[in-house]
């Protein structure tokens, strides 16, 4: 029997494939397998970036300082800030590239006329200190102003609000990160610049907080603060001889406690001496402060 050459019995293997495989890359197909996936959609009930709420917190307090009384949407001006409050104790680290515009914000709102929204900004500032003490300090002069007036209406009023507890809590957390955290001669500069203000309470409200400072590292870290930590230093010694002269009782009492800590610790730890430090007194200040420190000191 004849076979051609390209007959294969059966069961035999075919080696002599004439047809091979189409080797031809598909490039449709290519280009499908290559191509980046699209990113996936959010649904539509998903929350706003943190970014997002800051920013509309923000606009909030914005619309509502510069809102009129009778266009002040208070409702609105609450929330913002009850959100923020959450937001800084949840998210705290969302918050740190806003921090200059969210306290230039909510720094009217400690004055407002609705006592629950003066507490929430002074919270506010309480937790924005506790979170990032050493950025929020850089924003004190811009605070400080209402924050000590709130902290004065207990004296003013003759009862403790609790506005002034709030507004007490903001400086206490001030005062400490300012002595541990290098940012004393910031805020010791801010508060003896209100060291003069005409109302008593809150003369005697910048007394005890200065005098704490004092004792508690604010002279240490003032001579290791440079020709500036002098400079502060000289001011403390004269408001220290100011307040020590003061009609309240208190507040003479907190002038004496800023000389002694300063007596105890210029000329002793290093740094300029006592007589350097006075030396940018007028004479008439320096001899009351010479005077009060031997009495102080003497047991008086």
């Amino acid at each position: 029997m004849h076979y051609s050459s390209n007959h294969v019995p059966r069961g035999a293997v075919n080696n002599n494939n004439t047809h091979p495989p189409n080797t031809t890359p598909n490039t449709h197909q290519a280009s499908i397998l290559h191509t980046p996936a699209p990113p996936p959609t959010p649904p539509e009930n998903a929350p706003p970036s943190p970014r997002t709420t800051l920013t509309t917190i923000i606009t909030t307090l914005d619309t509502a300082n510069a809102a009129g009384r009778k266009d002040l949407n208070w409702a609105a001006q609450q929330r913002a800030l009850e959100t923020a409050l959450t937001m800084v104790e949840q998210q705290s680290t969302a918050v740190k590239p806003m921090l200059h515009a969210l306290v230039l914000a909510l720094a009217p709102a400690v004055d407002a006329l609705r006592s629950q929204t003066a507490r929430r900004a002074l919270q506010l500032l309480t937790a924005l200190l506790r979170m990032h003490p050493r950025h929020v300090e850089k924003e004190v002069e811009v605070f400080l102003p209402g924050v000590l007036r709130r902290a004065g209406e207990g004296a003013t009023r003759g009862r403790e609000t609790f506005l002034a507890g709030e507004a007490d809590t903001v400086l206490c957390v001030l005062r400490d990160n300012a002595v541990h955290n290098g940012g004393c001669v910031r805020v010791m500069t801010a508060l003896l610049g209100y060291a003069g203000h005409k109302n008593a309470a809150i003369r005697g409200c910048v007394a005890g907080h200065v005098a704490i400072m004092a004792e508690e590292g604010g002279v240490q870290a003032l001579l290791a603060g440079g020709g500036a930590g002098h400079a502060v230093l000289t001011k403390l010694v004269a408001t220290g001889v100011a307040f020590a002269e003061e009609g309240s009782a208190d507040t003479r009492r907190d002038g004496k406690r800023v000389l002694v800590a300063v007596k105890r610790v210029v000329g002793v730890v290093g740094g300029p001496s006592l007589g350097a430090l006075m030396s940018g007194l007028s004479e008439t200040q320096q001899r009351r402060a010479a005077g009060l420190m031997v009495s102080i000191m003497g047991g008086g």
